[in-house]
């Protein structure tokens, strides 16, 4: 092919803009769990696409250089081949889907701990006992729970909104006190029976504990 490709390059050089080449293309982190994300990079001389294999998520057609994170679903390979009139070229990495340990953080609104101050009810949790000496992979909510969260834990903080996930406390231990507040939706009222009965998170382990 790349003989072909030197043959052929100078009468084509003007229609092709030159031969195909994938200089680098990588996974980063190679490994993860599932509901984490993956940053593709490439650096290549032309145009193309990156396709996933098993179905997974992916960018598409991309530029010649450049970079996409994705968060795939299950473990498989990433294909991305370029291409011009004159040749073409690819390369595949590899990606690794695990599953990580969850539990639930959480605490009841009437606990000790709790208070709810105009929109907002806050409340102190500790993690469970099972997940002593884990590290956190990401933080996420129950699908059902439409609330936005302000969590702190480690030193760190972050707003989780509803269906979403946080890598912030990545790396962090599960274990120690976590401060969860969450907003009140319309219609909720402290202290009142439409208020929620209990704050909670759910932490999922990094997947090589």
């Amino acid at each position: 092919m790349i003989e072909r490709c030197h043959f052929l390059a100078f009468s084509a050089a003007l229609l092709s803009g030159g031969c195909a080449k994938v200089h680098q293309f990588t996974a980063t982190p190679a490994k993860v769990c599932r509901g984490e994300s993956v940053t593709l990079s490439w650096d290549a001389t032309a145009r193309g696409a990156i396709t996933a294999s098993p179905p997974n998520s992916s960018p598409g057609s991309v530029f010649a250089q450049g970079t996409s994170v994705v968060t795939p679903s299950a473990s498989g390979k990433y294909h991305l081949e370029v291409s011009t009139l004159v040749a073409s070229d690819a390369r595949d990495v590899s990606v690794e889907v695990a599953e990580g340990k969850s539990a639930p953080i959480s605490s009841s609104s009437s606990d000790a701990s709790a208070s709810c101050v105009g929109k907002i009810s806050t409340v102190t949790a500790v993690a469970p006992a099972e997940l002593a000496g884990a590290k956190i992979a990401f933080v996420t909510s129950d699908k059902s729970d439409a609330h936005t969260y302000h969590i702190e834990h480690d030193g760190k903080s972050a707003e989780l909104a509803p269906g979403a996930s946080l890598q912030t406390f990545k790396g962090s231990p599960v274990a120690g006190e976590w401060t969860l507040a969450l907003t009140l939706l319309a219609g909720e009222k402290c202290g009142a029976p439409s208020a929620p009965p209990k704050l909670s998170v759910i932490v999922v382990t990094a997947c090589d504990e």
